[in-house]
C-alpha cells in the first residue's frame, strides 16, 4: 500500500505508461530505495501507470548541533550496514559514478532499438569504460499478474556487440574486461520470492546463435573496485550454444544480508574456445564477498560450467556484476 501523499508540501509525480522507478530516480536525483521507502512500495519492480508517488526531498541537516551529535552517537552504536545505493553519509568516492551516453531510434527504459552507447571515467586511480551497439536489446522482469511471489524475466538481443572493462591500482593492481558479439541471444527465467532482486530461487536458460566472446580478469590486492585475488581468461566462437542457470538467495536472519549461490552450465556446437578462472574478493561497490570458479572447452562440441558463492548486503537491482 502506498504512503499518503501531501501534494501541498511534497513534490509528486504521476507515473506514465512505461515509467520505471529507476528512470524516475535518475531524473530527480534520487535512488530507487529512497523512492520505495517514501512511498511504501514493497516491490520496486511493480508500479502502475497513473500512480502518484512522492519524490523525496534533499537530505535535511539535523535541527541543531545537539541533534547532530545525538544522531552520530546513535549511528556509531548501531553500526548497521546500509544497502548499496542508500545514502547514509555523503562519500565523494561512492558518489562518483560512470556516466553512459546512449543514442537510440526507439524503445523505452527496458528496450533499445538501433542503439549505440559509450561511457567511461578515470577517477580515484580507476579507469573504466564501456561501448555497445546493436539492433535490438530488451530486458523485462517482474511478478505475474496479481501474484507477489511468482515472477519471471525475459531478455533478448539481436545483432549486438559490446565491450566493457576497468583497470586500477589502489593498494594493489587489477583489471577486468569482456568483449563480445552475437547475432541472437535470448533467455528467460522463473523465480519465487516477494523481492524480484533477491528471489529465494530462480532458474532458467538462454541460447545464442553465431557469437564470439573474449574475457580477461586479474586481481591482486585492490584495484579500487574489488579487493582480493582473481585470475582468469577465456576466448570462444560458437555457431550455437545453450546454457542453464540457477540462483538461490538465503536471507541471513536479523540482518539485511543474503547468502547467494549462482551456477551456470551449458553446451555448444560448431564451437572453438577455451578458458578458466578462479577468484575470491570483495566487491567494494556492492559490499558483497565472492568466491567462484569456472571453465570451458570447445572443439566443434563444447561444455562449460561456472559457479559463484557470495555473502553480503541484499542486491538492490537484478544486475549481477560478479559470477557467471
Amino acid at each position: 500500500m502506498n504512503a499518503p501523499v501531501d501534494t501541498n508540501t511534497t513534490k509528486t509525480y504521476q507515473l506514465q505508461r512505461g515509467d520505471t522507478l529507476s528512470a524516475v530516480a535518475r531524473r530527480n536525483g534520487t535512488t530507487v530505495p529512497a523512492l520505495a521507502k517514501a512511498n511504501g512500495i514493497a516491490d520496486p519492480n511493480r508500479v502502475d501507470a497513473g500512480q502518484t508517488i512522492v519524490i523525496p526531498a534533499e537530505q535535511v541537516a539535523p535541527a541543531s548541533a545537539a541533534d547532530a551529535a545525538q544522531a552520530g552517537q546513535e549511528a556509531a552504536s548501531d553500526k548497521s550496514d546500509s544497502k548499496p545505493g542508500e545514502v547514509v553519509k555523503p562519500c565523494e568516492k561512492a558518489e562518483k559514478k560512470e556516466e553512459v551516453a546512449k543514442v537510440r531510434a526507439g524503445g523505452d527504459d527496458n528496450v533499445d532499438v538501433f542503439y549505440a552507447e559509450a561511457g567511461g571515467s578515470a577517477k580515484d586511480g580507476v579507469v573504466q569504460g564501456q561501448v555497445g551497439a546493436g539492433m535490438t536489446r530488451m530486458n523485462h522482469a517482474g511478478h505475474f499478474g496479481d501474484s507477489s511471489i511468482f515472477g519471471g524475466s525475459h531478455q533478448l538481443e539481436t545483432f549486438t556487440a559490446d565491450a566493457k572493462g576497468h583497470a586500477g591500482t589502489d593498494g594493489g593492481v587489477g583489471f577486468k574486461g569482456a568483449a563480445g558479439a552475437r547475432m541472437v541471444k535470448e533467455g528467460g527465467t522463473l523465480f519465487v520470492g516477494t523481492d524480484a532482486n533477491n528471489p529465494y530461487a530462480e532458474a532458467g536458460g538462454e541460447y545464442e546463435l553465431f557469437s564470439s566472446e573474449l574475457k580477461g580478469d586479474a586481481l591482486l590486492g585492490s584495484d579500487g573496485k574489488r579487493v582480493g585475488a582473481a585470475l582468469g581468461g577465456a576466448a570462444s566462437a560458437t555457431a550455437a550454444k545453450a546454457d542453464l542457470m540457477g540462483e538461490i538467495n538465503i536471507p541471513i536472519p536479523f540482518t539485511k544480508w543474503t547468502l547467494s549461490l549462482k551456477g551456470k552450465g551449458g553446451v555448444s556446437a560448431g564451437a572453438l574456445g577455451a578458458g578458466a578462472r578462479g577468484y575470491g574478493y570483495k566487491n567494494l561497490e556492492t559490499g558483497r564477498y565472492h568466491l567462484g570458479a569456472g571453465g570451458e572447452a570447445a572443439a566443434l562440441l563444447g561444455v562449460k560450467a561456472d559457479f559463484d558463492l557470495s555473502l553480503g548486503p541484499s542486491y538492490t537491482s537484478r544486475d549481477r556484476p560478479d559470477g557467471p
